[in-house]
């Protein structure tokens, strides 16, 4: 697997005692000192947006919801785990970890590969990438395949307590992706306030105005190759298209 990001830090607890100050003393063990005694719980496992960083939907009543590829996922624990078990280093750098492992249905093409990080101290601030708490973020890279069925599945073994406790929770995380497509979208005119209903479209100003093309997921470098304009059937080629 390839290394995508770098460890915010490493696991550690900052322990503060004030005194004089009539404040005590302020201990501590993990994030949150309220959780009792026993095993990791897994609070949450999301697959999230890349692009919003907000959880996305993934069922509904009739079943899986498909979504795009261009997602990662995240599993956010009450405690912090036991870092020997979710944490390879290699010359400083963290390679991630294999407790969780990813099934993709069909097999998804060559050079596919994802990574799994385990970050103790969490994102307490901002809450974009990383949980705000212990959690297990995954990455593929380049993206999910699109058109797969995804089955995320987390070790219990592995995913564990300090003490050895393996972690409570739903150990499966199942997703399908879109079909790989894209939604264009052209610039629309000024509607004539005299016209009918049955006037159709009103036609676009013929200004530099830009035409949007949504996809599914990500597309490849290239992608600007596969782009061409015709003005009545013939080609032309007075057109630039960029991100």
């Amino acid at each position: 697997m390839n290394r995508l990001f770098w460890r915010l830090s490493p696991e550690m607890v900052l322990c503060l005692a004030i005194a004089g100050m009539g404040l005590g003393s302020v201990g501590c063990s993990d994030p949150n000192n309220s959780v009792q005694a026993g095993p990791p719980v897994l609070t949450s496992w999301s697959v999230v947006d890349n692009v919003t960083f907000s959880p996305v939907d993934l069922t509904t009543d009739g079943g899986l919801i498909p979504i795009s590829g261009f997602v990662h996922l995240n599993a956010l624990f009450d405690r912090l785990l036991d870092g020997s078990t979710v944490t390879t280093l290699d010359g400083g750098v963290d390679q991630g970890t294999d407790a969780i492992a990813i099934d993709i249905t069909p097999a998804p093409p060559a050079g596919f590969s994802f990574i799994s990080i385990y970050t103790p101290n969490g994102d307490n601030n901002l809450h974009l990438f990383y949980a705000p708490g212990p959690s297990i973020g995954t990455t593929a890279m380049p993206t999910f395949p699109s058109g797969s069925t995804i089955t995320a599945t987390m070790s219990k073994t592995k995913v564990r307590s300090k003490k050895g406790e393996p972690f409570t929770g739903d150990d499966k995380l199942m997703f399908q992706t879109l079909p790989f497509s894209a939604a264009i979208t052209v610039p629309m005119g000024d509607a004539d306030p005299d016209a009918g209903a049955d006037a159709g479209a009103p036609p676009v100003s013929p200004m530099k105005q830009a035409a949007m093309l949504a996809f599914t997921n990500l597309p490849g470098a290239n992608i600007l190759d596969s782009i061409t304009v015709t003005v009545n059937g013939a080609a032309y080629a007075d057109f630039a298209a960029a991100p």
